[in-house]
């Protein structure tokens, strides 16, 4: 499931769904303000990467405004700003766990930080704070001439 310019939350998610009955074609929903706005199927491409371990929603405790709220913390702390998160609810590699990673979007729509945590307990499981350079993303009105 993922959910792209949450302010906290994203104003559509897409869901993905493993093909019913092994036919093999996947399921893509996207849901806007609780509401079924379009579905398509489709087929894996050869070396497609698509999630293959299932989200058993009953172990999702943490929902994506609170994801929003822990990362938002977690930014606050290591004094990053941004303006917007792209949010991903996955499965953890090691095992079923449900993560949320949090993609941390600046004004200048440049990932900061990325924030993995777990959507069972809310402990962040690692974040990763990319240098960004300032003054190749400052806007026009930041600049001098002359």
């Amino acid at each position: 499931m993922v959910g792209f310019y949450g302010q906290p939350d994203p104003p559509q998610w897409m869901v993905l769904s493993p093909p019913p009955g092994g036919n093999g074609k996947f399921r893509e929903t996207v849901v806007s303000r609780g509401k079924l706005a379009a579905e398509r199927t489709f087929r894996k491409l050869p070396g497609q990467d698509l999630p293959n371990i299932p989200i058993e929603r009953k172990r999702v405790h943490i929902d994506s405004g609170e994801a929003f709220s822990i990362a938002e913390e977690v930014a606050k702390q290591k004094k990053i700003s941004f303006e917007s998160a792209h949010f991903q609810l996955r499965c953890r590699d090691e095992n079923t766990e449900p993560v949320w990673v949090l993609n941390l979007i600046n004004k200048f729509q440049v990932g900061v930080a990325t924030i993995y945590l777990s959507a069972e307990t809310g402990t962040v499981l690692r974040s990763h704070f990319p240098e960004v350079p300032v003054e190749k993303y400052s806007s026009p009105s930041d600049r001098k001439t002359g």
